[in-house]
């Protein structure tokens, strides 16, 4: 099968397109037949040189967004059945540790990865456990299935587990690239108000504005912590999500807050946090808290609001190209045109725009 495999021979490190082994299921796996991969941001730094793990089997196989057909099922792997449509969970859980006992999938202390540690969906086939699919209705295409799991459900968790996010509130976003995009329309599907999010480049605010929310462009002109306390009557957001990960977005995000009120940081980034004093913080009652993925039970609500209807990703998938033109779709997400939200490969050979 054709496979884009990742090859730390660097730097640079490579990504080559070619043939390897089809995958088996083994006991409790199924192998989909990858209709649709997304690529995030993740992806881009992985190929920039991102520190791995030591335990990543070089040369890896990227792609953790993954939606498509059920092709075959191993021993004990659950209902699924050829033809099947499905979306993958790219967390695989050990399921016996603390925090899998407790609920929170998300933070397993012994997890694999899908597109790291596991063999991901930029090839034409991948083996996962049974347990990480979950049905894709009939009316969902693949391409917005195979965002699902992360780029929709992570900022799901952020906002409604973790943010407690609830009518009327107001909320301040930093960042918006798919995560953050989506963030925005889970808070003006729950009532939030205002949506305030904080971008640096000018250009998206059109999409943004387009989705109901109110935009801060961060230049020198302009303090975005003041402008949201402005937008917010004096008092600052109930709820600051960081999707970006810089300490001076986060710093932003936590002065952007009342006090009383909730900061939830998702994005991700190597180097140390430099935090407001400990002073601040405690005299303003600011609660600091962390969201990482998604669980298997908010994936399958994030599933159902699509199906629904009441989320609405119809400008979500903003570019698809086949895999064979994996390079193509990498340099568009490295270019960041303004109108794109998420890029996803296809294994359709015709896939153009």
């Amino acid at each position: 099968m054709l496979a884009a495999r990742l090859y730390d021979s660097g730097p640079p490190r490579r990504l080559v397109l070619e043939s390897i082994p089809d995958p088996a299921p083994r006991r409790g796996e199924v192998v989909v037949a990858v209709r649709a991969a997304g690529l995030c941001g993740t992806d881009l730094e992985m190929l920039d040189g991102l520190r791995l793990p030591p335990e990543v089997p070089w040369p890896i196989v990227p792609g953790h967004e993954v939606a498509g057909e059920v092709a075959a099922a191993g021993e004990d792997a659950g209902p699924w059945r050829p033809g099947d449509r499905v979306v993958v969970h790219p967390y695989v859980a050990c399921g016996r540790c603390r925090s899998c006992l407790d609920g929170r999938q998300s933070a397993c202390l012994a997890p694999e990865l899908i597109g790291l540690t596991r063999l991901g969906g930029f090839a034409e086939k991948i083996a996962v456990p049974g347990v990480n699919l979950f049905r894709l209705p009939e009316g969902v295409p693949y391409t917005v299935g195979a965002i699902l799991p992360d780029a929709v459900a992570t900022p799901y968790h952020a906002l409604v587990t973790r943010g407690e996010l609830a009518p009327g509130q107001s909320v301040a976003i930093f960042g918006a690239g798919g995560v953050g995009t989506h963030g925005v329309l889970f808070a003006k599907m729950l009532g939030a108000h205002p949506v305030v999010v904080v971008v640096r480049r000018p250009a998206v605010a059109g999409r943004l504005r387009a989705l109901g929310a109110t935009v801060v462009v961060a230049d020198a002109a302009t303090n975005p912590v003041r402008e949201i306390r402005r937008l917010t009557g004096g008092l600052g957001a109930d709820l600051s999500v960081d999707f970006v990960g810089r300490s001076e977005t986060v710093r932003a995000c936590i002065g952007a807050t009342r006090i009383g009120g909730r900061v939830v940081l998702v994005g991700v980034a190597d180097e140390p946090l430099a935090l407001p004093g400990s002073s601040y913080l405690v005299r303003r009652e600011v609660e600091l808290r962390a969201a990482f993925g998604a669980t298997p039970q908010e994936i399958d609500v994030v599933i159902g609001l699509v199906a629904s209807g009441r989320l609405d990703l119809s400008r979500s998938v903003s570019r698809e190209r086949p895999l064979a033109r994996i390079h193509e779709a990498v340099a568009i997400l490295r270019d960041r045109p303004p109108d794109v939200v998420r890029v996803v490969l296809t294994m359709d050979a015709a896939t153009t725009g």
